[in-house]
């Protein structure tokens, strides 16, 4: 049996919902039309070095997202470029963040780096090595990290809390899919307005322009806050809660903390001005188990609504806007 005919037609599960589908492509690119027409609702399309006929501009970047596709970014240089690494992760994760800023891609959003062959167990580590290198410069960017790869490179990669998000191939899964992995990769080699192009389907939460960093994701309704102090408990991954800035009616400043009764995890914190339009800044914290309160943000009258989303871990994660005040 092939790597092809392992795929499922629809590329999920009985226990996946399937959500839509999109296409991943290279040199040859489809015409918008063509992608809309095959009712398509997103693209991952390429990063790498530079100069590079598959790497996507500001024309194509605009033009998509214009027609209103999703896109997302993947950074590919080689297909074992992680094998390099630690300071290979460090100056490729800043030239990807380079180039995604340069193209616009909202702030929350997911940039992929490709595992792109068959990872074996031994050479995991360096692997996570450089994902972990990578991670440091995206997530200081305000970005989110993915990894593309098999079954086992994004399995181990979610392991170790080297990414947050995980797209997989089908190839080098054996017919198995990693539940987290809400990207997959299910096809090879069709053609779409003869382009050669790949099928994806998206089976859970993915954070793509378009989708994703315009405004956090909320589980909660929104809570009012009159004075300085509030708290408020994260006690599974993708709970998040939006509430107004203290400081917002008292003028003052005010320092908002993240901490952690057990269990190590990564905190999102999303700050909005009120402006209409203005859009989300997004940032990634890590919090550590039984430390000390972990300073975030410093809240001021410029800020409107926070957004606390626990992004990864286990146990209860605490967020509490107190502290000393700081007179504005």
């Amino acid at each position: 049996m092939t790597e092809a005919q392992l795929s499922t037609v629809d590329g999920h599960d009985p226990g996946s919902a399937l959500r839509d589908h999109g296409l991943d492509y290279a040199w040859s690119r489809p015409d918008i039309s063509a992608i809309k027409a095959g009712g398509y609702q997103f693209v991952s399309r390429y990063l790498s070095w530079l100069p590079n006929g598959k790497v996507i501009d500001a024309s194509e970047y605009r033009s998509l997202r214009a027609a209103g596709i999703q896109v997302a970014l993947n950074w590919e240089h080689t297909a074992d470029e992680a094998l390099q690494g630690a300071a290979t992760g460090t100056r490729s994760a800043t030239e990807a963040v380079r180039q995604a800023r340069a193209l616009g891609y909202p702030a929350g959003c997911t940039i992929y780096f490709s595992v792109d062959f068959d990872q074996t167990a031994g050479q995991a580590d360096v692997c996570h090595a450089y994902l972990r290198a990578a991670q440091s410069i995206v997530h200081a960017a305000g970005y989110r990290i993915g990894v593309y790869g098999g079954i086992h490179a994004v399995r181990r990669a979610l392991d170790a809390r080297v990414v947050d998000d995980a797209w997989q191939t089908f190839a080098w899964s054996a017919g198995q899919w990693e539940p987290r992995a809400t990207l997959r990769q299910i096809q090879n080699g069709i053609s779409v307005d003869g382009a050669d192009c790949d099928r994806d389907a998206r089976v859970g939460p993915t954070h793509f322009a378009g989708e994703a960093g315009t405004a956090p994701t909320s589980t909660t309704t929104e809570l009012p806050v009159e004075e300085d102090n509030v708290r408020i408990e994260l006690t599974k991954v993708g709970e998040a809660h939006v509430f107004s800035n203290p400081s917002r009616s008292t003028g003052n400043k005010t320092w908002l903390l993240l901490s952690s009764d057990f269990g190590d995890g990564v905190v999102r914190v999303a700050t909005h001005g009120g402006t209409s339009g203005s859009g989300w800044t997004v940032q990634t914290f890590d919090v550590k188990a039984d430390a000390d309160l972990v300073p975030a943000v410093l809240l001021d009258r410029s800020v409107a609504k926070v957004s606390v989303l626990l992004q990864s871990g286990t146990g209860v994660f605490s967020v509490d806007a107190v502290g000393t005040p700081v007179p504005a």
